[in-house]
């Protein structure tokens, strides 16, 4: 495709995206093919042709550089599509446009390959905005370096502005994640870690950019960030580097490095603009405090992170809590979230995933760890490999998967939840194996409804090609060649057969596939069958033994009254057995579904 010649326009991309809009295509499929072009000059507020005659050219430097007149241009172009195979293209800056030629361009050999060449990459500087100027220079340069690439590609600077040089540097790059330069930046880091780099500034230089444009260049002093002892800066020629000498808290703000290992707060706010990010795994310890006993120690919205983290105080809501070590004198809002690794809390009322919990009472919070030691718990989602309750109330889960102990269960409606999903590294890999399963089956069904199709274009053209082989075996015999039409029919119900074939192939290596997950999966599970739930006294309401599987899937419960006792699943009858503390005396609990 390629428009007729549309005259006089000064924005070529508007058109571009008419045309577009009018073939359905996408405008980067299309490109201008330039015919000409025409300069104007703005002096005494108005716009008038450049008058060649009078001496006036676009290429004089010191006509174009002059800040008190304006220019423009407007273009003659056909739109044609874009070839996909283009092994060129133009780069361009405020200050330079580039030739770019890439691994396996040819260059042209003879003028009218030159000239269409040189046309199409004028074509390309007016669809990026470039101001055209300097031609005859360009198409000199490009002749001087045009040659087939080989191996690795070119780039040959065809355009430069006379004048113009865009101011650079002066810029802070951090090398570490989530650092807002807005922000207090608090950034716990492990010894000599690169932080960030300061890019030297280069002055610029006023004049007109490769827009046309003319630049006025400020060129205002901006000072690399100060820094203490506890920082190693390397000078490099382009940029300073900052490392930090140990391990602890690098901050910035206000332009300015400082190191601390401990840090103390009261009442963080969201309004304060703190950003905690770096590393856990890190010589640093932060003691946050409050005011007064009705003030949260950390407002809503704020995130800490640090090695040990110490509160004294509640945290507000949509708070996150990241540490190896936490130490919480407070409560958790039942927004907010906690990620530790060893943790030593009041109340909890959030959310909290780790390894080594102990919780004075838990107010239907959710957890999820590998050892959890409570003293009083009333509603909740718990999750743990081996929990230990001193006293449980009301409408908790409790799900484990090697071992439960309620000292005292004063309440009802609760579920103890034999599960192997109660390990969470277990959890975490059998999760993983289960979604591999999940898309096996669903591959598999899609396999199955081409397999019916294919076996019903089978079913319906097996009769005629078994003649159509008849016909065929008959031509060959008498050494004739078989109409064209009788062997494509034929061919294609063989195509179907071997398809077929195929595909069950296919489909047996899909059920391997899935044997194998499934196996995997099982033999993950195998700690629940070892895990034993004992409730020491109490148990006077009404709970939910339950007992559960990932693979086969198995949900099975059973509420009991007056449960004191051992419990733990039997393999060979299939069912949860109650066996009675300081009593010679067990009872097989029904579980329907194994």
């Amino acid at each position: 495709m390629q428009t007729k010649v549309i005259y006089d326009i000064y924005d070529v991309n508007s058109i571009l995206k008419e045309v577009a809009l009018k073939a359905k295509t996408n405008i980067n499929s299309l490109e201008i093919n330039l015919k000409s072009f025409t300069t104007y000059i703005k002096k005494y507020n108005a716009y008038r042709l450049l008058n060649t005659s009078a001496g006036e050219s676009i290429d004089d430097d010191l006509l174009f550089e002059n800040k008190d007149y304006e220019f423009k241009q407007s273009y003659d172009f056909c739109v044609r599509y874009k070839p996909k195979d283009r092994l060129f293209d133009v780069i361009v800056n405020n200050e330079e446009v580039i030739l770019h030629l890439k691994n396996g361009f040819i260059a042209p050999k003879d003028e009218i390959e030159i000239n269409e060449f040189i046309n199409t990459i004028d074509s390309i500087k007016v669809q990026k905005r470039v101001f055209l100027r300097h031609l005859n220079k360009q198409k000199e340069i490009i002749m001087q370096n045009l040659e087939d690439v080989k191996d690795k590609d070119k780039f040959i600077t065809i355009y430069k502005c006379s004048n113009f040089i865009d101011k650079k540097g002066g810029v802070l790059e951090f090398f570490i994640k989530d650092v807002a330069t807005s922000a207090k930046n608090i950034i716990a880091l492990s010894e000599n870690t690169k932080i960030a780099r300061f890019i030297k500034q280069k002055d610029g230089n006023s004049g007109r950019d490769i827009f046309g444009k003319y630049i006025d260049v400020i060129n205002t002093k901006i000072e690399s960030p100060k820094y203490s002892n506890d920082f190693n800066i390397i000078d490099n020629d382009e940029y300073l580097e900052y490392f930090n000498n140990k391990s602890g808290f690098v901050s910035f703000f206000d332009n300015d490095f400082t190191f601390n290992e401990e840090l103390n707060f009261k009442n963080i706010q969201n309004v304060d603009n703190y950003k905690f990010t770096g590393d856990i795994n890190t010589n640093t310890k932060i003691t946050i405090g409050t005011n007064g006993e009705f003030v949260d120690a950390i407002g809503s919205g704020v995130q800490i992170l640090a090695n040990k983290i110490i509160i004294n105080g509640n945290i507000g809501a949509n708070v996150k809590i990241i540490s190896k070590d936490l130490e919480l004198n407070g409560q958790s809002h039942k927004d907010s979230v906690i990620l530790t690794k060893e943790a030593k809390i009041d109340i909890l009322k959030g959310n909290l995933k780790g390894d080594k919990v102990t919780i004075e009472s838990i107010e239907n919070g959710v957890i999820e760890c590998n050892i959890l030691e409570v003293n009083q718990v009333n509603g909740g989602n718990l999750r743990a490999q081996n929990i230990n309750i001193n006293e449980l109330y009301y409408n908790s889960n409790i799900e484990f998967s090697s071992k439960c102990t309620i000292n005292n269960l004063k309440g009802g409606n609760n579920k103890i939840i034999f599960t192997p999903q109660g390990n969470i590294s277990l959890k975490k890999q059998i999760n993983i194996l289960k979604l591999d399963l999940d898309s096996k089956y669903a591959e598999q069904q899609t396999l199955n409804k081409k397999i019916t199709g294919l076996i019903y274009k089978y079913n319906k053209f097996q009769s005629s090609a078994n003649e159509l082989r008849e016909m065929i075996k008959k031509y060959k015999e008498q050494k004739k060649e078989a109409p064209s039409y009788m062997v494509e029919n034929y061919n294609y119900f063989l195509e179907i057969v071997k398809l077929i074939k195929s595909l069950k192939l296919k489909n047996i290596d899909l059920d391997k596939n899935k044997n194998e997950i499934e196996t995997k999966i099982k033999s993950l599970q195998k700690e629940v069958f070892q895990a034993e739930f004992i409730c020491k006294e109490g148990w006077l309401k009404y709970n939910d033994v339950v007992f559960e599987l990932i693979l086969p899937k198995v949900y099975s419960s059973k509420t009991i009254i007056k449960g004191i006792g051992r419990y733990y699943f039997d393999k060979e009858s299939k069912k949860i057995i109650h066996q009675k503390i300081f009593v010679d005396e067990q009872q097989e609990i029904d579980n329907y579904g194994f």
